[in-house]
């Protein structure tokens, strides 16, 4: 228990980078090569919150004794998830015709 703010509360700010560059990169309509190219920052700065976020887990079952990896295990998979969805989306972003 007494690791839980210690711990927890790295892994929750890494969370929040996710989510807030994800919604930066979304802000960002690609109708030109700056617009494109900030959102692909946006996207890395994602993808790299996110893989930051994988390790302080690993961490965690290697430095506290009530984690488990089985704990963990379902979690790990969907973030995994999320980094392969990230580097999708940052491939696939182009330069679009504004509606």
């Amino acid at each position: 228990k007494r690791y839980r703010l210690t711990d927890t509360l790295p892994l929750r700010q890494l969370w929040d980078k996710v989510v807030e560059n994800v919604g930066y990169a979304d802000t960002r309509f690609p109708t030109n090569e700056e617009n494109l190219a900030k959102r692909k920052e946006y996207i890395q700065l994602a993808i790299e919150a996110n893989e930051a976020l994988i390790r302080k887990l690993q961490l965690c079952i290697y430095s506290i004794d009530s984690v488990t990896p089985d704990k963990l295990e379902q979690l790990g998979i969907l973030l995994q998830k999320e980094s392969k969805l990230l580097r999708g989306y940052k491939k696939n972003a182009k330069i679009q015709k504004e509606k």
